[in-house]
């Protein structure tokens, strides 16, 4: 939960900061959370990537690209 709650606080700050859309940089945002919790913020991600902002996110997890598998705004680029 606390690494939720910096996340949140992460991105409200950078709204406050920022005059025009900035893209969002997540490094393994969801290595630490459950099944649930993971679903949870990739479907917040998703929502803010369908609004327009873009969404980078990297990870090393398959569970996370599973998961993101049929979200339309989201392509997946492997290395």
């Amino acid at each position: 939960c606390r690494d939720a709650a910096y996340l949140s606080l992460r991105m409200a700050l950078a709204g406050l900061l920022t005059k025009e859309p900035a893209p969002f940089l997540f490094d393994e945002p969801a290595a630490r959370l459950d099944d649930r919790r993971a679903a949870a913020l990739l479907s917040c991600l998703s929502e803010m990537a369908e609004s327009g902002t873009q969404c980078l996110l990297f990870t090393c997890h398959k569970r996370e690209a599973e998961m993101l598998a049929d979200v339309t705004p989201f392509a997946r680029i492997a290395i």
